[in-house]
This record gives structure tokens, sequence and C-alpha cells, in this order.
């Protein structure tokens, strides 16, 4: 988990998941940029291969009145290598049950859940301009009540 410290961040002052932008020195590959993401934003204290990386899928955000969307790819790894200490207190290892007792977005527990159960799906979350969240699971068959 990653505390977010940049003010106009939509995470700032709460914890999140760890993730970024597939880019041109990942191939354009998304388990590649997952790799990259976890070792640049633990400051280098953790390294894990693009093949210990399992996709349990893609979830996918937009808000109502945009025609943007933006795809998420969701990876776990069982393994991982700590090069050394972590370090800060913007960084840090959770156990599984406590995750959802952090200070998250409350539309993220959705995602934090869907995460922790480790079930191979797909998922879209959908954001009105007030801020209420709407989930939609397993090929937008299933409404995840927020």
């Amino acid at each position: 988990m990653v505390y977010g410290t940049e003010p106009c961040a939509p995470h700032y002052k709460k914890w999140n998941m760890r993730g970024g932008k597939v880019e041109e020195r990942d191939g354009w590959e998304p388990r590649r940029c997952a790799a990259r993401e976890v070792w640049e934003e633990s400051h280098e204290a953790i390294r894990i291969h693009p093949g210990e990386l399992y996709e349990l899928g893609t979830v996918s955000f937009r808000r109502i009145g945009s025609y943007t969307v933006w795809h998420v790819h969701v990876y776990i790894a069982d393994r991982f290598e700590q090069m050394k200490p972590l370090r800060g207190k913007d960084v840090r290892w959770v156990p599984q049950d406590k995750v959802l007792s952090m200070d998250i977005l409350p539309g993220d527990k959705h995602l934090f859940q869907y995460v922790l159960a480790e079930k191979r799906n797909d998922a879209l979350m959908i954001r009105d301009a007030s801020g209420h969240v709407e989930w939609y699971l397993g090929a937008l068959q299933e409404r995840w009540p927020a």
C-alpha cells in the first residue's frame, strides 16, 4: 500500500494500491508495467519478476458525461524479492485482513474486495459528477452495490 502525498491527487492522505501507466519502456505490456511500478514505488526495495504476477482481470473506470475510459489490469503476486528494507511512512506491506480497515477512498473498498477475493473477473466502475460510484462485476451482468 502507498500513502497519497500529492495534494492534487485523488488519493491524497489516503492509502491505495500501486499502479501506473503502461509505457513504451515496458514494451507496452501491462504485466511488465506492474512489475516496474512495484519496483519504482517501493523506492527500489521490492522486485517482482513479471512471470510471478497473476492477472485477476481488468477494471474499467468511467465518469458519467466523459468519453474517457481507463482500463486497469489487476495483478497479484505470490512471491517477491525484497532488496532492502522499506523506508518511509508512505510505503507499507499490509496483511490482507487489515486492508479494508485502512483509510482508503470509499469507492476503492469495492475494488479492494475484488482484488482480495482473488477471483478472475472483469469489472466496470462508473462515477457520476457527485462522486457516487456504481460497480458492475462479471461482464457487466451483475451490479455490485456501492
